[in-house]
């Protein structure tokens, strides 16, 4: 069975390689310490591995708020294209109804995702310039609302692919830092196995989070 395998999760990485360094500080100044540059890279790994995984929980957070915001907000506008139609409704011509409501994007059930909505909304402030003087023209209060939650979500729009942007970046972040990491791993294990006295047999593997061959 093979001794020595390289860990694939996260934390065994990390955790493997800070069990490297405080071997290497163990063993400062032996013929089989590591090399400078294998030390520093050791070091950078474990920095670099840190440092992504506060990253990921920042940008995490602030894509669950971000979303949640845009959810709120995907309500209220549900229930501003809601007021708009049954408005609509009233104004409308009954025999004209269906066809005048096709510009609004309302002649069909109400959407549910947020593009939708955002599309809808787009629709109704844009049909409504176009009937202006028309018996079914948006009063002020509900153009004011619809024009308001349009543009809130137009703004949520971008900021949720922002924040979506740069969660999806940390994560592959960490997944290049991981990599990095388990390639540094396998350095220290080779390293140590052709430096130490007794190489693959040395007890002194053990210091290093390594287990000697029988």
């Amino acid at each position: 069975m093979a001794k020595n395998v390289i860990p694939n999760k996260l934390e065994d990485v990390v955790e493997m390689l800070k069990v490297v360094q405080s071997g290497d500080n163990l063993y400062a100044g032996e013929d089989f310490a590591l090399t400078a540059e294998l030390r520093t890279k050791v070091d950078d790994s474990v920095t670099a591995i840190d440092n992504s995984k506060m990253d990921v929980v920042s940008t995490q957070g602030i894509k669950e708020t971000v979303v949640q915001q845009s959810n709120e907000k995907r309500k209220e506008s549900r229930a501003v294209i809601s007021r708009t139609k049954s408005y609509l409704v009233s104004q409308m011509p009954k025999l004209q109804k269906d066809k005048l409501l096709q510009g609004y994007l309302l002649d069909n059930a109400m959407p549910q995702a947020f593009n939708g909505i955002f599309r809808v909304l787009q629709a109704i402030v844009q049909e409504n310039t176009a009937q202006v003087g028309e018996a079914w023209e948006l009063p002020a209060p509900i153009l004011i609302d619809a024009t308001a939650v349009r543009d809130a979500m137009a703004t949520l729009q971008i900021s949720v692919e922002a924040a979506k942007g740069a969660y999806h970046e940390a994560m592959q972040n960490q997944r290049n830092a991981k990599a990095t990491g388990r390639v540094m791993l396998r350095r220290v294990r080779e390293y140590l196995y052709a430096m130490l006295p007794e190489r693959k047999k040395d007890m002194k593997l053990k210091e290093f989070g390594l287990d000697p061959w029988d």
